[in-house]
C-alpha cells in the first residue's frame, strides 16, 4: 500500500471521509457474458496451459482458480478435467468453471474469480456476467 493511500486511510479513520479516494476497482483480465438455463449445470470457462515445441503440444500445469465474489443466485464449482486443445493430439489437465443457478431463479447473476498462473503466479481477475433463463420446456 502506498504511503499516500495509507495516509488517506488514517485520515478517513479520523473522520475526514477520504477513504473512498483510495478505492480503485481492478479492471478484469477477461469478462464472460453467458446465458444459462435455470437449474442446469453449465460450463462457463476452461483454463489450461500448454506450449508447442517442434510442432508438438507440451502440457504445462494448469492455472489455479480462486473465487473472489460468489454468485447471489447460484453456485460455482471448479473442477480439474482433461481436455484436448485445438490443434493438439493429446488431452491435458484444465481447470474448468461450472455454474448452476438456483432452481426457479430468472434474471441476472454475477461472480468473479482469479486465474493464477502456475509458472509465474500472475493473478488475473475474471468476471462472469450471467443471464439466467427458464428452460425451453418450462
Amino acid at each position: 500500500m502506498s504511503r499516500t493511500c495509507l495516509a488517506f486511510r488514517i485520515v478517513a479513520l479520523l473522520g475526514a471521509g477520504l477513504l473512498a479516494a483510495c478505492a480503485t476497482p481492478e479492471p478484469p483480465w477477461k469478462t464472460y457474458e453467458e446465458v444459462v438455463v435455470a437449474g442446469d449445470r453449465e460450463r462457463i470457462s476452461s483454463h489450461g496451459s500448454w506450449s508447442r515445441k517442434d510442432g508438438k503440444c507440451q502440457p504445462k500445469e494448469p492455472p489455479r482458480l480462486e473465487i473472489v465474489d460468489h454468485p447471489a443466485h447460484g453456485s460455482v464449482e471448479i473442477k480439474q478435467k482433461k481436455r484436448r486443445p485445438d490443434d493438439c493430439e493429446q488431452e491435458f489437465d484444465h481447470a474448468v468453471v461450472y455454474y448452476r443457478a438456483h432452481e426457479g431463479y430468472r434474471g441476472k447473476d454475477r461472480f468473479s474469480y482469479y486465474r493464477i498462473d502456475a509458472e509465474g503466479g500472475e493473478k488475473r481477475l475474471v468476471v462472469v456476467e450471467l443471464r439466467v433463463e427458464r428452460s425451453k420446456d418450462s
